[in-house]
């Protein structure tokens, strides 16, 4: 097996992982923007509160959407658009006039996190090799802890460096620069091949197994899906 047969799973689950470091970050930019944001929208406690945990209520309603959404429109195209919405909420978070508008855009947000819980790690699972799945895997349980930890860290520099009156903006805002990488890297992969095999296109479904694991491997595999899929 050729060195770029071996490393293109490893890529592809690297570009999926990229939806739980979004999972993190966005999730975890709240902790160091919320004391400015109290102090912005002079906020009593019930307002706080749900400020705060608005994104939740979006992280309820995405996981349910996303088996639906996978689905329907396949495990790439969902991946996109939970992009979409994390930079929806990104840019509006960034930009509210009201605490009312910043609630409606972490709730958009939050949306985005759970189509990306749901696709990122189906989306990686399908396209692994067998032997090297549950590895793959693990990469966007990492890539959450990694976006946490980014989100912290760009937090604080933020505050280190700019006025308390705009840091908080572009603690949300600062989620632009790992959403745009997303979706130019989103445009060089694949569709999943069981959800190809799963709408009939199974030879588009071979091509990305052939890629992926060989051409004696993807016929195994091809017809392992098949079987399932029946």
């Amino acid at each position: 097996m050729s060195i770029g047969r071996q490393l293109y799973p490893y890529l592809v689950a690297f570009v999926a992982a990229v939806g739980g470091f979004l999972f993190g970050f966005d999730l975890s930019i709240m902790s160091g923007a919320q004391i400015y944001l109290r102090e912005a929208f002079h906020l009593d406690a019930a307002a706080f509160g749900f400020a705060v945990a608005s994104a939740v209520l979006g992280c309820t309603v995405g996981p349910i959407a996303g088996i639906w959404v996978c689905d329907a429109l396949g495990r790439k195209k969902t991946l996109m658009l939970s992009a979409g919405l994390f930079g929806a909420s990104s840019i509006g978070t960034a930009l509210p006039e009201t605490i009312g508008q910043f609630c409606a855009f972490r709730i958009i947000g939050g949306v985005g996190v759970g189509l990306a819980g749901v696709a990122s790690p189906m989306y990686i699972a399908e396209m692994a090799p067998a032997r090297i799945r549950g590895r793959l895997v693990t990469m966007n349980q990492l890539a959450i802890v990694v976006g946490s930890l980014s989100a912290f860290l760009t937090a604080n520099f933020l505050a280190q460096t700019l006025d308390e009156a705009v840091s908080w903006r572009w603690m949300f805002a600062s989620e632009l620069v790992p959403i745009v990488l997303f979706i130019i890297l989103l445009g060089g992969v694949p569709e999943s091949p069981r959800w190809l095999a799963g709408r009939g296109r199974e030879a588009e479904a071979r091509r990305v197994l052939v890629r992926i694991m060989g051409p004696v491997e993807a016929e195994r595999e091809m017809a392992g899906l098949t079987a399932s899929l029946g």
